[in-house]
């Protein structure tokens, strides 16, 4: 019975251990359970940021790239206006197709030789007659009106219009117009610039492993550059483009990234659109892109371990990834601002929304986002530059947005603000009512102010002379054009180093380069910043002074100017002077007078005094 008793004992025990085993068992599964629910979280919520974090990478280096093409895009695009606003002037002042010429040639060696040396030349047509200034002369037959250049300048009436790559008549090679249709409405202006930079660009995003391809489309499908340069010339909207173009061209309707299933693969597809022409696409290897963020993976196995031992390690691990990715979400999001401020537009409800602002911004609005379409008139009043003004509230005007948007994204319009800095405004389309009608609009804000100063740096780079480092004849006679046009009265001085010939000869090209900077800087310690001082090339100079009537006037002046001369010395030349003929006119003569009457009558005053100063030797 006592057996029996103790055997029945531990029958209950052991019902009582196997109880709390179990218990102990339901309640380490139950912690395991939620260790392993707390990792997956984890998992999804540090690889689901680190692979944001990581796209956003790649689409701001898209956005990046793509401003450097349209920075690239954009000297050829102001060169063409630059030379056609210089022709149209040529043209109202009854110039030759043969002076034009020269003129462009004379542009297009001082662009190529100060900035890039990618292009073949800037021509035209110009009152019925093809000009080069590459000098390239056409077949018989050749018929301008029918080229791609001048065909796309006529549709875009009046703005530069990028041309489709074609292959260039002149050296069978493909290249891409830019051109202008002059105000005449038949004259056209063209620069063609080769595709190699394009190309490289292209290539070189290859040398990243992740990146499969990389290339550029036009609006129509066409493939203008591709980083495998047999793509190139292919249309992916026709026939030409395989399944996987075809899934390209509607993957780029899509907002942001892209998956696409390539020949050996999952891809990502970036697009970022170019001038609001073109479209720059990059396509990725995921399997590489999501290579760089396995550490993830590796750092969840620690952390696992890590859990095991202690909730409060794991909580501590959570915490500060979850810290560190947001620093770095913040991070990708500031490289890939590009705007100051941006401000969304209700046109119906005339209500503005903030998406970016600054402190700048919030003082213009002053927290008052009601009545958009009054208060931005006076908003822009406050902001712009006086010269700057007039201009400025044409384009903010909300009246005109309907007419100037009809058809566009977006425009923009650049400005000096009040503080001096240059600013841009651009407009951008969010969308349209059922009728077609402007509804959400997007008003950003952007600094340019260093983007003109290189331009400003760029085009002073191509005034000036490189030797003597005042103007050069380009910008010496357009600036003493400028001033006849505006009737200012004046003596226009010619200057020619005497026997310069004899220096180069005797001492050598570079006491001679010595000799044409002394003589610049005689120009420069004689006249006014105001005055127009040039090299004409060679040993001859140039000055226009406003404002001198008499002779007296004059030739106190070039009293001056001999005595500064006179004061110069070279010491390789062992003491022998510097001298100058000079040859002057006074403007105007008559009222017919006009910058070559009065070129000529001073280059003759000067030869007249060379020859003289010959025949007393």
């Amino acid at each position: 019975y006592k057996k029996g008793l103790e055997m029945q004992g531990q029958e209950q025990q052991g019902k009582k251990n196997n109880a709390f085993r179990k218990k102990h068992i339901i309640v380490f599964a139950i912690v395991v359970t939620a260790i392993v629910i707390m990792i997956i979280m984890l998992f999804n919520l540090l690889y689901g940021r680190a692979k944001q974090n990581l796209i956003m990478m790649w689409k701001n280096n898209v956005i990046q790239q793509s401003r450097g093409l349209e920075f690239y895009l954009a000297r050829t695009t102001d060169t063409v206006e630059f030379s056609s606003v210089e022709v149209e002037s040529m043209l109202s002042q009854g110039k030759t197709n043969e002076e034009i010429e020269e003129f462009l040639i004379a542009e297009m060696e001082s662009y190529v030789s100060l900035v890039d040396n990618n292009y073949t030349g800037i021509y035209g047509y110009v009152r019925g007659e093809y000009l080069d200034a590459s000098s390239w002369v056409p077949g018989p037959g050749y018929d301008p009106k029918t080229r791609p250049w001048y065909r796309a300048a006529v549709e875009a009436g009046g703005g530069v219009a990028c041309v489709t790559p074609y292959v260039n008549l002149q050296n069978q090679e493909r290249m891409m117009s830019f051109s202008k249709l002059l105000q005449d409405g038949e004259s056209v202006i063209s620069m063609d610039i080769y595709l190699d930079t394009l190309q490289r660009m292209m290539e070189e995003c290859l040398e990243d492993e992740c990146v499969r391809a990389a290339f550029i489309l036009d609006q129509d499908g066409c493939v203008v550059v591709h980083s495998n340069p047999e793509e190139n010339g292919k249309n992916y909207r026709g026939k030409q483009g395989g399944s996987e173009s075809q899934e390209i061209m509607q993957a780029l309707l899509a907002d942001g990234s892209y998956s696409l299933n390539g020949a050996d693969g999952k891809e990502t597809l970036f697009a970022e659109t170019i001038n609001n022409d073109w479209v720059m696409v990059l396509i990725l290897d995921e399997t590489e892109l999501l290579k760089s963020i396995q550490y993830v993976i590796i750092l969840l196995i620690v952390v696992l371990v890590l859990a095991v031992f202690g909730a409060g390690l794991v909580f501590f691990l959570i915490n500060r990834k979850y810290r560190e990715a947001e620093q770095l979400n913040r991070e990708m999001s500031a490289l890939a601002d590009i705007y100051e401020a941006m401000t969304m537009i209700d046109l119906k409800t005339d209500r503005m929304s903030l998406l970016r602002t600054n402190d700048f911004h919030d003082q213009l609005l002053k927290n008052d986002l009601t009545n958009y379409s009054k208060r931005i008139l006076l908003i822009t009043k406050r902001i712009a530059s006086d010269e700057s003004m007039d201009l400025l509230l044409q384009f903010m005007n909300p009246e005109t947005y309907e007419v100037r948007m009809k058809n566009i994204h977006s425009i923009s319009h650049d400005f000096m603000d009040a503080r001096g800095l240059w600013v841009r405004f651009q407009l951008i389309v969010v969308d349209r009512d059922s009728s077609g009608n402007l509804w959400h609009i997007i008003w950003a804000v952007e600094s340019i102010n260093e983007e003109r100063q290189q331009k400003d740096y760029l085009r002073k780079l191509a005034e000036t002379d490189a030797l003597s480092q005042i103007r050069n004849r380009n910008s010496g006679e357009s600036g003493v054009r400028t001033r006849i046009r505006e009737g200012q009265k004046g003596v226009f001085i010619l200057l020619d180093i005497d026997d310069f010939k004899l220096v180069n000869d005797n001492y050598g090209h570079d006491v001679g380069d010595h000799v044409i900077i002394a003589v610049a800087d005689s120009l420069r310690e004689t006249f006014r910043d105001t005055d127009i001082v040039f090299r004409l090339g060679g040993d001859e100079f140039a000055v226009f002074v406003s404002e001198i009537q008499t002779e007296e006037q004059e030739q106190r002046i070039l009293s001056r100017l001999t005595d500064s001369i006179d004061r110069i010395a070279i010491p390789e030349m062992e003491g022998k002077k510097v001298s100058v003929s000079i040859g002057t006119s006074f403007y105007p003569l008559n009222e017919e007078d006009s910058f070559e009457a009065l070129y000529q009558r001073a280059d003759k005053e000067m030869y007249e005094k060379k020859r003289k100063k010959k025949q007393a030797r």
